[in-house]
């Protein structure tokens, strides 16, 4: 952040002041001078020279305090005394007024680019946030904390120097909750991501099939028609009834285990769920929700060629997208980095969570309530002085400003209580229905 390189600024100066005092003293010559930030205990300093670092004498101390001193004062580099104790030769304090003014004064300067890295990554990463499935298209808590998490981690990523490619659940609620601004793919037409999509499908399909026939044949007694099985499991029948055999298919499973063996994937507490085995990918000659989320997810990363794709998902869809990562890593052509994040459930008073149908409205009261809490504090703070417009706009503000704040101050894969937020879910306030 802007305020550690400030801080780093600062040391690398007080460091060249103590060498610059020992020489100008007569003391020694140049060396390395440890400098250490204090995490606790601030009121007695912020910076600390340890003890055993300088071999010196008394006065050789009292000397070296008092020339930093007036150097630090002549420089005026936010160090507003150094002191000496017992664990410390010398002792920091910086003036926190003037430094905290020097670090928001850098902030507005910096605007938008503020803690961004000039660094550039290569390759673009794709954040696919999956949501619940919640009905009658209504925001549940668990829902908007999803956005605000996928909001906030891509523009960490941004920050860092990548390129970020997300999707965002498509809801207006949702976009005014988080303050975010609608965005529409315009670089292809819908007849060409159909075509596209149904490319990958086939392709997807025809791998699944050719994956499932080369594990019946190899368990199979008849495995000297075989004239090759490679490490993929591809198998050419010189009889030619291979391709025949797979057309009248209907029915394609894959066997996550294997996949997960093969590639030599975690499992347990820091890998995959070790009860994945088979999953369907082909039912009745159609594709199964798994195998069509891995289409789409593979299409996004060929269309966008991105090299990484984290997915974002509610504790209760991890089982299913673990589903869709392991067939995406078997069946797509493209080589990219997956990741998982999860994220915690809001829990209800009785520990339901707040994604079924007794909370569906929850995203929208807890977004009124708090609307009309900044409302009414903008109106005593400033009454009727600013225009009714620019009111609304900045309480919008405000308003998901406090909402994010919320659900980013706690570890994004624990649980939070709904009781955390200031309203009820059961008795919506006066004026809200």
């Amino acid at each position: 952040t802007m305020a550690e390189s400030i801080v780093d600024a600062l040391l690398k100066q007080l460091k060249q002041n103590v060498n610059d005092a020992l020489i100008h003293l007569n003391i020694g010559n140049e060396r390395k001078i440890k400098l250490l930030k204090k995490t606790r205990d601030l009121k007695f300093g912020d910076i600390t020279i340890p003890e055993g670092c300088l071999k010196l004498d008394e006065s050789q101390k009292t000397e070296l305090q008092r020339h930093l001193e007036e150097r630090c004062s002549a420089q005026q580099n936010f160090i507003k005394k150094v002191t000496r104790d017992k664990c410390s030769l010398l002792t920091f304090h910086l003036d926190r007024a003037q430094f905290c003014k020097a670090v928001f004064k850098t902030i507005q300067e910096n605007g938008q680019r503020y803690g961004h890295s000039k660094e550039k990554m290569s390759g673009p990463v794709f954040i696919n946030s999956v949501n619940t499935n919640d009905l009658n298209n209504q925001l549940s808590l668990t829902d908007l904390r999803l956005a605000v998490l996928t909001c906030h981690i891509q523009k960490l990523l941004e920050a860092c120097g990548y390129s970020v490619i997300s999707q965002v659940r498509d809801s207006r609620d949702l976009h005014k909750f988080i303050n975010t601004t609608e965005t529409v793919d315009t670089e292809q037409s819908c007849e060409q991501l159909i075509l596209q999509q149904s490319k990958i499908e086939q392709h997807f399909i025809e791998k699944a099939k050719l994956f499932t026939s080369a594990a019946c044949r190899c368990s199979s007694e008849q495995q000297h028609t075989m004239n090759k099985c490679d490490s993929n499991c591809e198998i050419v029948n010189p009889a030619g009834d291979y391709s025949s055999s797979l057309a009248d298919s209907a029915n394609v499973a894959l066997d996550l285990k294997k996949i997960i063996q093969d590639k030599g994937l975690l499992t347990g507490t820091d890998g995959f769920d070790k009860n994945l085995h088979q999953t369907t990918v082909v039912a009745d000659g159609k594709t199964t929700g798994v195998m069509q989320d891995a289409i789409r997810c593979a299409e996004f990363l060929q269309r966008k060629e991105c090299c990484d794709c984290l997915h974002l998902v509610s504790y209760q869809q991890v089982y299913r997208q673990q589903k869709v990562q392991l067939i995406l890593a078997a069946l797509s052509d493209q080589v990219a980095h997956q990741s998982l994040l999860v994220v915690g459930p809001v829990i209800g008073k009785q520990g339901e969570a707040t994604h079924s149908s007794n909370y569906q409205t929850a995203a929208q009261v807890l977004y009124k309530s708090r609307y009309l809490q900044m409302k009414e504090a903008s109106e005593m703070r400033h009454g009727n002085d600013a225009g009714e417009q620019i009111l609304d706009r900045q309480i919008q503000l405000l308003t998901s400003a406090s909402i994010k704040l919320d659900f980013l101050g706690n570890t994004s894969h624990t649980s939070v209580s709904s009781e955390y937020f200031v309203f009820s879910f059961v008795c919506v306030l006066p004026g809200l229905a």
